[in-house]
This record gives structure tokens, C-alpha cells and sequence, in this order.
């Protein structure tokens, strides 16, 4: 943008990264959010039609709690660009936090009919039917995960996740220590070994990896 300020695209995925920057903790929520609409509006003064950056803007309403307003812009943007990989995957994690599972599983899936590779599309519709309780199905998407990436942490982390609700707090355990083993400068992920220790009322491990957690990163909130 800073090359050419009128580049619509460019300031939609400038957007796009913020929002990037919020999912994975990178950046300071108010701020991350803050920014995506910012760059997102951007955008829009110069092109109103950009699929993208009504997509960004719409997830950005979204995690504000701005519900009706993010679907008008999330629609809108897939009605203008129905193969926009990106305006699907932010409507259906705005389904999804709506409880709206069925629906997200709809979206999900016709993005995986357009990218098969996507980790992303595979963790979102895992989530989606975890919460519809159809464990077994989850299971093996979580699996197709860790096929495509075995090198990121998302997959073991998502298969914990599922593991927990299940109840299987020891197994949880197991592939959260798998995640960070692959990111161990990640302290959120030994904060949730504490966590899970925690549910079994085993303690004293649950104190090592929080004081481990601390050790990696003392100033995380």
C-alpha cells in the first residue's frame, strides 16, 4: 500500500493480516480489530464491490459481537465472489460462534470442495461437528489435518480440544504435549497441559507446565 495507495486488494489483505494477528494472539484484540476495519474501509472507498474487503469488514463486525451487520457484509461478498475462499471461511466461523454449526458446516465444506488443502476449512468444520456431537466424524478430520501439516501444532491441538469435550482428559494431555512439542515456544499450549492436568486433580504437574508456561513467555496476560 505504501507503493501504490489506491491498491484496493492490498489494503483488503492488510486487513486480513490483522485479523490473522488477533486469531493467533499476536497482537492486542482492540487494536488487531481496530485495524482490520480500518484497512478494510480503506479498501472499500476505493473499490465498494471488493469481495474481500467486505468479507474483512464483516468478520471484523463479527468478532465485535456486531452480528446482523457482519452477515449483510459477509453475504455480500460471497454473493459478488461465490468461490472468495476467504469471505466463506470468516462467514462460517461467525456461524459458528452464532451456534449456528449446520449452517458453518455448509460453508466449510464447499470450501474444502474448492480447496481440499485447506487446514483452516478442516479445523473449522471439526469444531463444527464436535459441537453437533458427532465425535467420530470430527475425529477423522482432525486426522486429514495433521496429513496435510504434520509440522503445525493446529492439528494436535485441535484433536486435544475434541478429546477434552469427550472426556478424555489424559488423552488430551497426550496431543496437547504433541503441539508443543512441534511449537514449544508457544505458552498457551503448556498453560492448557495445566489446564487438563487441572480436570484430573493431578496439581502438582499442572503447577510444572504452568510455571513452564511463565518461564516461555512471563509477560502473557
Amino acid at each position: 500500500v505504501r507503493l501504490d495507495p489506491k491498491y484496493a486488494l492490498a489494503w483488503a489483505r492488510l486487513g486480513d493480516t490483522f485479523l490473522q494477528s488477533e486469531d493467533t494472539g499476536a497482537g492486542n484484540f482492540d487494536a488487531m480489530i481496530e485495524g482490520a476495519r480500518d484497512a478494510a474501509t480503506h479498501a472499500l472507498e476505493i473499490n465498494p464491490d471488493l469481495a474481500a474487503a467486505l468479507a474483512i469488514l464483516g468478520a471484523a463486525e463479527a468478532r465485535s459481537g456486531n452480528d446482523e451487520i457482519a452477515e449483510q457484509l459477509l453475504l455480500r461478498a460471497i454473493t459478488l465472489e461465490p468461490n472468495d475462499i476467504t469471505a466463506k471461511r470468516y462467514y462460517a466461523s461467525a456461524l459458528s460462534n452464532q451456534l449456528r454449526p449446520e449452517e458453518a458446516i455448509v460453508q466449510t465444506e464447499e470450501i474444502l470442495a474448492l480447496d481440499p488443502l485447506s487446514t483452516e476449512a478442516h479445523h473449522q468444520l471439526s469444531s463444527d461437528l464436535g459441537l453437533l456431537d458427532r465425535f467420530d466424524q470430527a475425529s477423522k478430520i482432525i486426522k486429514r489435518m495433521v496429513e496435510i501439516s504434520p509440522n503445525s501444532p493446529v492439528g494436535y491441538y485441535r484433536e486435544a480440544e475434541l478429546e477434552y469435550t469427550r472426556g478424555n482428559w489424559a488423552k488430551a494431555v497426550v496431543s496437547t504435549m504433541k503441539a508443543q512439542e512441534v511449537d514449544p515456544d508457544d505458552p498457551e499450549l503448556a498453560m492448557l497441559i495445566g489446564d487438563y492436568f487441572v480436570s484430573m486433580e493431578m496439581l502438582g504437574d499442572a503447577k510444572r507446565w504452568y510455571d513452564r508456561a511463565a518461564e516461555i513467555d512471563p509477560q502473557h496476560p
